[in-house]
């Protein structure tokens, strides 16, 4: 478990688009552009 949140930080700061993290926020950021 700890092993994962270790490799999701390190994704995330890499701004690697495979992080969830990463991957929701350009969703949501493609969502909004296209409410515009």
């Amino acid at each position: 478990m700890q092993q994962c949140i270790v490799n999701e930080l390190n994704k995330a700061s890499e701004g690697d688009a495979t992080s969830f993290a990463v991957s929701k926020k350009e969703e949501v950021e493609r969502i909004a552009a296209s409410a515009r």
